[in-house]
């Protein structure tokens, strides 16, 4: 709890600097964006050799900020959960995967014709997985410890009004999982991978 917190604390100071220094560079309030999305995520990677995750579904929340016309920063939080497609050995049980985090990377406008204003992205995300299993009357949830990533991608803004704008996005992002509860069975880390697919809505200020 205390890294997951500190980590927070350190997207608030960066997306605050952001705000500082576009100020102290243009003299003028830089723009600032809050942006809700929702969208599926499809698993790749280590973490579905030995199991049929079916696509998953999340949500999350960031906030924007304007360093210069072409360039913003972005911190945020977010959370995507996937259930198996076939349980296997655990047949009968409800197995969840909850992959969750934070996310603080910049966004480079792409010089073409308004109003759709492409965009590529990238940054650092700061995440932990959690599995959970029930059946037979008991239940049991396990998390890894948290980990750095990373996210790359590309969307789209598409104005709807003068501060409301519809942002699709697709990226693809990658973290290690290492879960202490199986260290003593020598398990190493996994490499969670995904594709995301979200389609949001930024409100500028």
């Amino acid at each position: 709890m205390r890294k997951v917190l500190a980590v927070g604390s350190m997207v608030a100071v960066a997306v605050m600097t952001a705000v500082a220094t576009g100020e102290a560079q243009t003299g003028l309030p830089v723009p600032v964006s809050i942006e809700a999305r929702g969208g599926f995520a499809f698993p790749t990677g280590e973490w579905t050799d030995d199991v049929d995750l079916g696509t998953g579904v999340g949500f999350g929340v960031s906030a924007i900020v304007g360093v210069t016309p072409m360039i913003n920063v972005y911190g945020g939080w977010e959370r995507y959960s996937f259930e198996l497609d076939d349980e296997g050995d655990l047949e009968g049980a409800d197995v969840d995967a909850v992959d969750s985090g934070f996310r603080l990377g910049a966004e480079v406008a792409l010089p073409l014709a308004a109003p759709v204003s492409p965009f590529v992205f990238g940054g650092l995300t700061y995440s932990k997985l959690s599995v959970s299993a029930s059946g037979g009357g008991a239940s049991v949830e396990v998390d890894s410890d948290n980990s750095l990533g990373f996210e790359v991608g590309a969307g789209a803004r598409i104005p709807l009004g003068t501060v409301i704008a519809f942002t699709p996005t697709i990226r693809y992002g990658s973290h290690s999982a290492e879960f202490d509860a199986f260290s003593e069975f020598g398990q190493e880390d996994v490499s969670v991978g995904r594709v995301t697919l979200d389609l949001a809505l930024r409100f500028s200020f």
